[in-house]
């Protein structure tokens, strides 16, 4: 299978794409909603991996900064939606906590489930130092969630 992972922070971008490789996939990083998007129209996936807060745009010569958007997964979920692009979609994130108003995961989890029925698969809590995201990942991956 084939699938699109957006991710900015670059060391778990390596650890995570080293472990899709590793189940006898191939996955394509983007660094921001601007290509992540861009890459998931043009090369129709098998799955999406997203992490929630990214940047806007990745950062270049043109352009020094980036806004980082604090629900960038889910602006990248709305855009899949709105441009009926359905493929599996799977959260991943280092957070336990997100926005102002101070989502836990479980909450964000539910939110996205009932918004993006049929497109969204999960939510996987990642740790550098604890392996058992990978299980999770694996389950998701390959698991139909939605009979």
């Amino acid at each position: 299978m084939y699938g699109v992972l957006v991710e900015d922070d670059d060391y778990k971008a390596k650890q995570v794409k080293k472990y899709i490789e590793s189940l006898g996939n191939e996955l394509e990083v983007k660094g921001s909603f601007k290509s992540g998007m861009a890459q998931i129209v043009k090369s129709n996936p098998d799955f999406v991996l997203l992490d929630m807060s990214i940047p806007s745009f990745e950062v270049s010569n043109m352009h020094p900064s980036s806004r980082n958007r604090k629900f960038g997964g889910r602006d990248i979920l709305v855009e899949m939606k709105r441009k009926n692009i359905v493929v599996p979609a799977i959260v991943i994130t280092q957070y336990n906590v997100f926005g102002e108003e101070e989502k836990s995961l479980e909450e964000l989890d539910g939110e996205l489930e009932k918004e993006f029925d049929g497109l969204y698969r999960g939510i996987v809590f990642y740790n550098a130092s604890v392996l058992d995201w990978q299980e999770h990942l694996k389950r998701l991956l390959y698991e139909e969630r939605y009979n």
